[in-house]
């Protein structure tokens, strides 16, 4: 028998990639989705601000969903996104950290913007063009019937601004102009230079060799000396084309100390490598004033905090700025330092709602399951029932798509 893959996903504790369903199965959106929402994607991040939160919390508590939600949100509402699990990658290289970035982005679609911008500000609608023709072409021909020579010089007027723009990086401007021009057909790029242009703009560290650069008048690759020019140069490209910023969601970053290397089983992180990575977050936190509409949100289990000797407690520098300062009952959603499970309580009702969702969508994507039916509300009575380790919410998930209560806590990696 085939089995959905967003089913499939959500037994095994991880949730579906597919924004309209994570928006279906969440539970108390009002709580921390919609505030971070409203005051910093729809404001302070809008308007200019930067800003680097840490989401802690147990296993199982939904962190990841909450990650994927909100970068979900963040695209409709007009930003890049970018979700990286930091197992994946190694913290402590920011040139690491901006090819995991980049990769995220399609290069193309702010090509495309960038110069649909340029058309307009040639005095055409671009929506008037067809589709399958470069605008050089198009506004020479009747009924425009412009000259070719002088329709150019404009245009590379108004594309050599990138390089007067100081918050864009020299080579990242050399490499976007000429992307830039074969989109207008202004100078024509072949496939390969086209692709090795946007290789090295994603950071591609596997280029045969800086030769192939060089003939496109790029002299450097992407390294921790220049990757955070490369991110800031992003992030005015994307102000420029009309986007509203950056979204950034690191996953399990815990695994700075956690973390095992598989062949050795010694901790991946050394202490040097544990400090560059903590000091790298302490730049971000820092760079307010040259980082523009970029948000950080950082989500790990409590024992990056609650480790005293290889947690960020030991490194003054970054946990000085991330304390909470003040500890009440009522959580403070500003705060640079937000535990999930402090700020997300679901109350039995809302579990129930959440359990009826969740078993609706499993009907819906798997009609012929021989799962037995139950209701929402037993199902959360009999989870609740039973003490584990592993969180109810996580644990009404797999009962509602396995019809299993999980009696002995589980193994829920």
């Amino acid at each position: 028998m085939n089995v959905n893959p967003i089913l499939n996903a959500l037994r095994e504790g991880n949730p579906p990639e597919d924004g309209g369903i994570l928006e279906r199965i969440s539970a108390c959106r009002e709580t921390l989705h919609d505030f971070l929402g409203e005051h910093y994607l729809d404001k302070y991040i809008r308007d200019g601000g930067s800003k680097v939160k840490f989401l802690i919390g147990p296993e199982g508590c939904g962190k990841t969903h909450q990650l994927l939600l909100l970068a979900h949100s963040a695209k409709q509402k007009g930003y890049l996104t970018a979700y990286i699990d930091a197992r994946e990658t190694k913290l402590q290289y920011i040139d690491a950290l901006y090819k995991c970035i980049a990769s995220s982005i399609d290069f193309d679609v702010l090509v495309t913007r960038y110069c649909e911008g340029v058309i307009r500000g040639l005095g055409y609608p671009p929506d008037s063009m067809p589709e399958d023709i470069k605008f050089m072409e198009w506004v020479t021909q009747p009924p425009q019937g412009r000259d070719l020579g002088i329709i150019k010089k404009d245009a590379q007027k108004e594309l050599e601004k990138l390089f007067h723009n100081r918050r864009i990086d020299g080579s990242f401007a050399t490499a976007f102009l000429q992307l830039c021009n074969n989109q207008l057909g202004i100078v024509s790029l072949s496939e390969e230079n086209r692709e090795v242009l946007l290789r090295w703009m994603k950071g591609d560290s596997a280029l045969d060799s800086l030769r192939q650069l060089k003939r496109l008048q790029i002299f450097t690759r992407v390294d921790r000396y220049n990757a955070r020019n490369m991110l800031l140069s992003i992030l005015e490209i994307a102000r420029l084309v009309g986007l509203r910023g950056l979204l950034v969601c690191l996953d399990c970053v815990e695994d700075i100390v956690v973390g095992k290397k598989p062949e050795t089983g010694r901790p991946k992180y050394a202490r040097a490598a544990r400090d560059d990575a903590y000091e790298g977050f302490r730049e971000l936190i820092d760079d307010v004033d040259s980082l523009e509409r970029i948000m950080f949100i950082i989500a790990a289990r409590p024992e990056l905090i609650e480790d005293d000797r290889n947690g960020i407690r030991s490194y003054d520098a970054l946990w000085l700025r991330i304390q909470d300062e003040i500890v009440c009952e009522q959580p403070n959603k500003f705060a640079d330092l937000l535990h999930l499970d402090r700020v997300v309580s679901l109350s039995q009702a809302e579990l129930a709602d959440l359990a009826t969702r969740l078993l609706d969508l499993r009907l819906e994507l798997s009609p012929d399951s021989d799962m037995p039916p139950i209701e929402a509300s037993t199902l959360v009575v009999e989870v609740l029932s039973h003490p584990s380790l592993v969180s109810p919410l996580r644990r009404v998930v797999r009962a509602a798509m396995t019809s299993s209560y999980d009696k002995e806590g589980g193994n829920d990696e």
